[in-house]
């Protein structure tokens, strides 16, 4: 298993990942009204960060963070 930093081009990894982890929430989680190009913007413009495990070539897991200095 390994992770990697994530960029813009990666929303749609980290899209499907999030939709999949929050999807039996309760109550519902804001994550799901996220959309590809919501997520691609915030890491584009450098609002946040995220990182993506990887397993065996396949998307395992993900984060999202600020790095506040």
């Amino acid at each position: 298993m390994n992770m990697r930093i994530a960029s813009a081009k990666d929303a749609p990894i980290l899209t499907s990942l999030m939709h999949a982890a929050f999807q039996a929430a309760v109550p519902p989680s804001s994550a799901l009204s996220e959309t590809v190009e919501d997520v691609a913007t915030q890491l584009a413009e450098e609002r946040e960060q995220a990182a993506i495990c990887w397993r065996d070539d396949h998307p395992a897991g993900m984060v999202r963070f600020l790095v506040e200095s």
